[in-house]
């Protein structure tokens, strides 16, 4: 099954567009364009990213801002992103209470599934082939996802910090 991006389409001009606008016209020509691996594994369909909220304690702001998400710094193999600001709050830890720090990331969540403590890596899609593709993400409800579980620090990207005070008492 090929993933090269037909010549004839919308998606073609777009990206020889943006090739092109960065080396001096004339000096190159696109042999193809063909679709990343991670969208080869999605079976050829759009890969889903979200702008999620992830709560952080202002010690780690600079050096996430810096080097992106780095799991082997955190307790947990695995990153939880959440879907709505008031989750990630309880995340936003700080030295004042009042003040709080949280990032929108931008998340590749891709196909996702149910998720259970404990997982180090998403669950295979097909539960007959444990080596098989596996999903890109877990959720804790599959219907109305509130919480995202990735498990590969590629998946993420702060795209923003979002510094804030808490009203509440």
């Amino acid at each position: 099954m090929a993933f090269e991006v037909v010549p004839d389409t919308e998606e073609y001009r777009a990206l020889a567009c943006q090739f092109y606008e960065t080396c001096p016209f004339g000096d190159y020509d696109i042999a193809r364009i063909i679709r990343s691996e991670m969208i080869q594994e999605n079976d050829g369909m759009d890969v889903v990213v979200k702008q999620l909220y992830h709560g952080t304690h202002h010690s780690t702001l600079e050096a996430i801002a810096r080097k992106g998400f780095d799991w082997r710094l955190t307790a947990a193999p695995q990153r939880r992103e959440k879907g709505t600001a008031n989750l990630a709050t309880a995340f936003a830890r700080s030295p004042n209470s009042n003040t709080h720090f949280m990032f929108m990331a931008k998340v590749l969540v891709g196909r996702h599934t149910g998720g259970k403590s404990g997982l180090k890596r998403p669950p295979p899609l097909d539960e007959s082939n444990p080596y098989g593709k596996c999903y890109d993400s877990c959720v804790d409800n599959i219907f109305s996802p509130q919480v995202y579980v990735i498990f590969d620090s590629n998946q993420a990207y702060p795209e923003y910090i979002i510094e804030y005070n808490s009203h509440k008492s």
